[in-house]
């Protein structure tokens, strides 16, 4: 009987077939797809110590390296390609980092990985989308993965933590409260003499997330407000034929579609976001 470990997670670092954002060798950013057999020749290797990182190392919101998120939750412990793609087994540490990690796992937040390789051969197709080259790699080594709210690829998923199957997808209702609390649990933590780094990075990130929620609530209220203009006005050029109330209406159009945008660029174009931030305004998206 195989044994379960409390603090063991299951997932698939990568999908094969699939694409990812990546670089080229000169930093320019393209995309690649891991195909069946890439890892094959460093899995012959028996890679062992391979560390579990939680986004990178880097911060929750942006690119910057985080002082807190660069330290190891854990060591993979099994590396498998199937027809799938690269399943991996990892073992978490014991550490406030780590047990964060695990709880935002286990409550939904955090669902997929995402992976750092060195690919050593891969191919151009020839093939671009939104401007990026795409190249296949039939060649690579896997030198960090972990647990991200942005993974290149969402499917590829975490199956399981302590040995319970994950739902298939994350409740909606844990988005996007549930990861800021996560970004805020975890650049609270109490890690000694970088204490009061953390605490300012915690403080941007809540100031940040704070602003983000005002200029989203403000511009549902624009577009609340423009549309009820719209339809007043077209109603009232529709009844009397007046010019200047046709528009008025046409105007106030304008002005609904330049802040609905808006909107949907401060929400990274998260459809059922906006939607959400919308109804809370009495908006109908």
């Amino acid at each position: 009987m195989t044994r379960t470990y409390a603090r063991e997670v299951v997932a698939y670092a990568a999908r094969f077939g699939y694409l990812s954002e990546a670089e080229t060798d000169d930093g320019a950013p393209c995309l690649v797809r891991f195909q069946l057999g890439c890892f094959d020749r460093w899995l012959a290797r028996e890679p062992a110590g391979v560390e579990v990182v939680v986004n990178h190392g880097k911060q929750l919101n942006g690119d910057a390296p985080s002082l807190v998120l660069g330290e190891p939750v854990g060591t993979f412990t099994e590396f498998t390609a199937d027809a799938v793609g690269l399943r991996t087994v990892a073992a978490y540490d014991a550490t406030p980092l780590a047990t964060e990690t695990l709880a935002a796992i286990r409550d939904g937040v955090l669902t997929a990985y995402s992976l750092h390789a060195r690919i050593a051969d891969s191919k151009p197709t020839g093939q671009a989308r939104e401007g990026l080259p795409i190249y296949d790699v039939t060649d690579a080594e896997v030198t960090e993965a972990g647990p991200t709210p942005d993974p290149a690829d969402p499917n590829a998923r975490i199956l399981s933590a302590g040995g319970v199957e994950l739902r298939a997808e994350p409740d909606p209702a844990l988005e996007p409260a549930s990861v800021l609390a996560y970004m805020s649990g975890v650049t609270g933590l109490d890690t000694g003499r970088a204490l009061e780094r953390i605490d300012q990075s915690k403080r941007h990130a809540e100031r940040h997330a704070r602003d983000q929620v005002g200029d989203a609530e403000s511009l549902a209220q624009i577009v609340k407000r423009a549309r009820r203009r719209k339809l007043v006005h077209r109603a009232e050029w529709q009844a009397t034929g007046y010019s200047e109330a046709q528009d008025i209406a046409r105007a106030a159009a304008r002005v609904e579609a330049e802040a609905l945008n808006d909107l949907r660029e401060l929400l990274c174009n998260d459809t059922r976001l906006v939607n959400m931030v919308l109804r809370s305004a009495g908006v109908e998206p």
